[in-house]
């Protein structure tokens, strides 16, 4: 198991102390704005994207010098952080395409209007929201004729046209040579491993695997991980999410007595509640702009003559 999250100091803890054989890896956005507070207008997003979702430790180490000579102490920042924690070539378990926490910000954002809700509403609304979803992917997975995932049919398939440019010279029977360009790769189709390390990492075949297995005429589904089946899929969502009723159907199971779960004794805060999150100073906030004066207000409120 795989957490990604920011490098908040209470997460951490929790997730060491729930789930304490699971990796813990910190997202690369988070960190991107971390560095941009105390390096402010440098031009960094590309090579730090690109050093964040490297393969190879030359490939890492080659963008870290970039950033190093935009800024010498960004090096170390991010190696107090750890390079094992946001950095791909070094993360110790399968990560995947996952770099950043972008799917739980979208959660966040689909259930905006549901935290208003009362506990029980607002619980009510995550299972049928689960419910949609896992009724719409069990019906989409169902009727999909392709042995692997759209994704991964994609990414074979982008493979593919990228390795016919490249020569490739058999070691044996299962090593091979491939040259693109003025690089090199090693791939190794018993093994299921390229020097380029997408192979390894991702589990789908890169280029150069793809080249390697289309000379032994080799099916390259079959040298797709299991995790990208469509029948991976279709088990995943195979399970319904029962609906529960309204609050009056659900039966109590509480026997009595004094040991009841209460509700917490708290004391509200004063002022009206905040309802939008803090937002970045990377993130741009939208102005608004009268379309007849030009200044901070909607053109419905413009008291400017026409």
């Amino acid at each position: 198991m795989v957490i990604v999250s920011d490098a908040h100091k209470s997460i951490e803890n929790g997730f060491n102390t729930v789930y304490e054989i699971a990796e813990h890896g910190l997202c690369a956005f988070h960190l991107l704005k971390n560095l941009k507070k105390n390096h402010k207008s440098l031009p960094m997003e590309d090579s730090f994207n690109k050093c964040a979702r490297a393969y190879t430790p030359l490939e890492f180490e080659y963008y870290m010098r970039q950033l190093e000579q935009l800024s010498p102490s960004m090096r170390h920042e991010l190696e107090a952080v750890g390079r094992h924690k946001w950095a791909r070539a070094f993360f110790k378990r399968k990560r995947y395409q996952v770099i950043t926490t972008n799917i739980s910000e979208s959660m966040n954002s689909t259930l905006k209007k549901q935290r208003e809700l009362p506990v029980m509403g607002l619980l009510e609304s995550i299972r049928s929201l689960i419910q949609k979803w896992f009724y719409e992917r069990r019906t989409k997975w169902r009727f999909q004729r392709t042995q692997l995932s759209i994704y991964a049919e994609d990414m074979i398939r982008e493979s593919l046209a990228q390795s016919r440019s490249m020569n490739i010279y058999p070691v044996d029977q299962h090593e091979f040579e491939v040259h693109h360009r003025k690089e090199q790769f090693v791939v190794n189709i018993l093994n299921r491993t390229c020097s380029c390390r997408q192979w390894d990492l991702d589990l789908i075949p890169c280029s150069y695997a793809c080249i390697a297995l289309s000379t032994r005429n080799l099916n390259l589904h079959l040298y797709t991980d299991k995790f990208y089946y469509v029948s991976n899929l279709i088990n995943l969502y195979k399970k319904r999410t029962c609906p529960i009723g309204t609050v009056n159907q659900i039966r109590n199971t509480h026997q009595g007595g004094n040991d009841g779960i209460l509700p917490p004794h708290v004391k509200r805060p004063a002022g009206r509640p905040k309802k939008k999150r803090f937002t970045s100073f990377l993130e741009k906030k939208a102005s608004v702009r009268c379309s007849r004066c030009g200044k901070g207000h909607n053109c419905r409120s413009c008291k400017e003559p026409i």
